[in-house]
């Protein structure tokens, strides 16, 4: 299930990214927003310092490698999202 931000305004957004593997495999984040290329994010257990340029357009966070079983999930962790507006 994607995760959307709305944004309250053209700037930077910063937080930390982290996975918990499934398989073998750690969660993969695309970030996508209107008007700008897509990125990847490939997440791993160390955390990760993140910052996107954005615009006002809502910027969406989806899993690509989504897994689930009962006892075994892909999880995705973002610590300190913190957004600063362009002045």
């Amino acid at each position: 299930m994607p995760i959307t931000i709305q944004p309250c305004g053209p700037g930077l957004l910063s937080f930390r990214i982290l996975g918990r593997a499934a398989l073998g495999e750690y969660p993969i984040v695309k970030l996508s927003q209107p008007g700008q290329a897509d990125r990847l994010i490939r997440t791993s257990a160390l955390r990760q310092a993140v910052q996107v340029r954005v615009s006002d357009a809502p910027l969406t966070l989806t899993l690509t490698n989504r897994y689930f079983k009962e006892l075994a999930d892909r999880n995705l962790i973002l610590h300190s999202v913190q957004f600063v507006p362009r002045p």
